[in-house]
């Protein structure tokens, strides 16, 4: 069986949260604002910042799974299927912030102006999506308890994909694995790079705005 990985590599986005985060908690110059709304700004901020980098780690030790012929790396893929759930449920928790920033009434025209249209992810379409991902995640751990998981049933969320024939080699398969699957969910992994990559771009927009708490943190 041949095996082709498509887990894109999230590189438009750089690397570079982290010290913006700082920037964020020791801000003083900008515009003030409200400390619940900065709360939500940062909330956004770290959430991003953390689900980028779950899901790199995430990649990299499944691409170490499929790539190491010298030994079985199950390792690998334990600890992948925890960076992913924590990224879905980080993803799923900055899409709440977002839905927040752009829909409350308070919040100051110098953010909102950067999300006069709707970010995709944001949409019932897609964050219903990680939602229910995100949910049967939480869930799992009951149904294993309770005996209720089937023989074969997805019980860790893992990358998979369809097994096809390969043409013109005869008994030959190809095993394409391009999304992540849990129990009955499947979300495509370019999906969700093109969700994270749009959820860092409003963390950039964020920092733009130049904001800052009215009353700092002790």
């Amino acid at each position: 069986m041949y095996v082709q990985l498509e887990l894109p590599e999230i590189t438009e986005t750089p690397d570079r949260f982290s010290k913006h985060g700082i920037d964020l908690f020791f801000r003083r110059d900008g515009t003030p604002v409200p400390y619940h709304i900065y709360a939500i700004m940062v909330a956004y901020q770290r959430l991003v910042d953390a689900a980028l980098d779950e899901y790199r780690q995430a990649r990299t030790l499944t691409i170490r799974f499929w790539n190491d012929h010298q030994s079985l790396q199950l390792g690998a893929v334990t600890r992948a299927a925890a960076y992913y759930e924590s990224c879905l449920s980080n993803m799923h928790r900055a899409t709440l912030c977002m839905v927040a920033i752009r829909k409350r009434t308070d919040m100051p025209p110098e953010l909102q102006k950067f999300f006069p249209i709707r970010p995709s992810f944001t949409t019932d379409r897609i964050a219903d999506r990680i939602r229910a991902v995100r949910a049967a995640i939480q869930h799992i751990d009951g149904d294993i308890l309770n005996g209720n998981i089937a023989i074969n049933d997805y019980f860790v969320i893992s990358a998979h994909g369809p097994v096809t024939p390969v043409p013109g080699e005869p008994g030959q398969t190809l095993l394409t694995v391009d999304r992540l699957k849990m129990g009955t969910h499947e979300i495509m992994f370019a999906d969700l790079c093109a969700w994270l990559t749009e959820m860092a771009q409003c963390a950039e927009k964020i920092l733009q705005a130049r904001l800052r708490p009215q009353q700092q943190p002790p």
